[in-house]
C-alpha cells in the first residue's frame, strides 16, 4: 500500500504539491492539514499555498516548526496574526485580556461589526481556523504579567510585541531576556511607527524609553495604514531571525506623513 511519501513523489510537480492533491492526500491517509504540510516540507517540497513565499522549502519548514507569541491582540496584534497565518508559522500563542469596542473598527483587522463585545482572542482563534488550519493557535484571555509570563512564554522561540503602553513593554522585554528569547518590538502613534529587534539582555527598550518625559500620556489616534506597515516590518524582521539571517537591531522609525524612511540604528 502506498504511503504518504510515495503519494507526494508521485503527485508533486515542479517542486511543489498542489493544494488539490494535498487535500486528496489528507483524506486518503487521514492526515490533518498540519501533518500533511510536514510531510511535504520534510521531502524538500513546497505546499502550493506557500510557493509565492520568497524562500525555499527548508526555510518554510523552519517557520512550520517555530512557536511564536504575540502579546496583545489589538491593532498590531491583529495585523501580526493575519500575516503569520498567510506565511505559515507553526504554533502561535496570542494573549489579550480585552473585548472589541466600536472605536477599534478603524484599524483592527480581525474585527467585524458582529464581533463587537467579543473577546479579541476568541475572534483571533476563529480567524486562524478560517485562514490556515495548519497553524496551531493557543489563545489566552488574560493580562501579560508576573503571574502569566512563565506559562505563556514556555516553549516560545520568538515574541512579538503588540502592547500599547511603555511599562508593559519594559516588563515584556525583561521577561523575554530572562528566558533568552528575542523580542520583536513594534509601536504606533498617530503618523509614526517604530520597530526593533530586542536581543536578550541588550536592554534596547529600556534605552529607548528610559527618559522620564517619554512616559507622559499622549492621546493619539492610529490609522490602519500605520498598523499594517509597522506589523509588516515586525514580521519581516521576525522571519529573518527565525531563518537564521543576520539583521540589525534598530530601532527603525517610520514617518507615515511623508514618503521618507528614517533609519535610527543605534545598537
Amino acid at each position: 500500500m502506498m504511503n504518504p511519501e510515495q503519494w507526494i513523489l508521485r503527485e508533486s510537480d515542479k517542486g511543489f504539491l498542489s493544494f488539490e492533491k494535498q487535500i486528496q492526500m489528507e483524506k486518503r491517509f487521514g492526515l490533518s492539514r498540519r501533518e500533511a504540510e510536514k510531510f511535504v516540507l520534510e521531502m524538500g517540497l513546497m505546499p502550493e499555498r506557500y510557493i509565492r513565499n520568497p524562500w525555499d522549502a527548508n526555510a518554510q519548514k523552519k517557520l512550520l516548526h517555530s512557536t511564536l507569541a504575540i502579546v496583545g491582540c489589538g491593532a498590531l496584534g491583529s495585523a501580526l496574526l493575519e500575516q503569520w497565518l498567510r506565511l505559515g508559522a507553526g504554533v502561535l500563542k496570542v494573549m489579550d485580556p480585552d473585548v472589541f469596542a466600536p472605536s477599534n473598527l478603524n484599524r483592527q483587522m480581525l474585527l467585524r461589526e458582529s464581533d463587537l463585545g467579543r473577546p479579541k482572542v476568541e475572534v483571533a482563534a476563529r480567524r486562524a481556523a478560517e485562514v490556515n488550519p495548519a497553524l496551531y493557535i493557543i489563545t489566552v484571555q488574560d493580562v501579560f504579567c508576573d503571574g502569566t509570563a512563565d506559562e505563556f512564554l514556555d516553549g516560545v522561540d520568538l515574541v512579538l510585541d503588540a502592547l500599547d503602553n511603555i511599562p508593559d513593554r519594559l516588563f515584556l522585554e525583561k521577561a523575554c531576556a530572562a528566558r533568552g528569547i528575542t523580542l520583536i518590538h513594534g509601536a504606533i502613534s498617530g503618523w509614526a511607527g517604530q520597530v526593533a529587534v530586542c536581543r536578550p539582555g541588550a536592554g534596547l527598550l529600556s534605552f529607548i524609553y528610559g527618559r522620564a518625559e517619554i512616559h507622559e500620556s499622549r492621546a493619539v489616534g492610529n490609522p490602519v495604514f500605520g498598523v499594517a506597515a509597522t506589523a509588516g516590518l515586525q514580521v519581516s524582521l521576525a522571519c529573518r531571525v527565525l531563518m537564521g539571517e543576520k539583521t540589525g537591531c534598530g530601532p527603525w522609525f517610520l514617518d507615515f506623513s511623508g514618503p521618507e524612511w528614517v533609519d535610527m540604528e543605534i545598537f
